[in-house]
């Protein structure tokens, strides 16, 4: 994160160099202690090194899991209705336009269906491996 280099070389036009050469290095029980750890390049200014800031507490934003489908879907008898009802969608425009525009319709119609007619299949998996471990613990 930051800065992309950590040395400059001082110099200008030709001369002039850029590199990522400073590290950190951590080990494995360290890692476990600080898990949300993150490393930040701060600028260069004083120095021809920029100091690396150490956070223990990094949060990364939020980001959406890619759209994937899903072999179960195929075990339904209503996946090839959803399927058809979303590329039976009439939109305006050039055929491009068209085909992206049924794929998103595709997307959030299988993603909405997956709910509705599967749950949330991760978090019972997660769930039931708890309670596994949890009777596992008690034997």
């Amino acid at each position: 994160m930051g800065q992309k280099f950590t040395w400059v070389n001082n110099r200008t036009e030709e001369g002039f160099v850029m590199e990522k050469l400073d590290i950190a290095f951590a080990s494995i029980d360290w890692i476990h202690a600080y898990p949300h750890y993150g490393l930040k390049n701060q600028p260069i200014l004083h120095s021809d090194h920029g100091p690396i800031l150490l956070d223990f507490d990094v949060t990364l934003p939020f980001r959406n899991r890619p759209f994937r489908f899903e072999q179960m879907w195929l075990t339904h008898p209503s996946c090839k209705e959803v399927v058809r009802g979303a590329w039976n969608s009439n939109f305006d425009g050039s055929m491009a336009f068209q085909l992206c525009n049924k794929n998103a319709k595709l997307r959030s119609d299988l993603i909405k269906w997956n709910r509705d007619v599967f749950g949330r299949v991760e978090k019972e998996i997660f769930q039931k491996q708890e309670e596994l471990m949890h009777i596992h613990n008690s034997i």
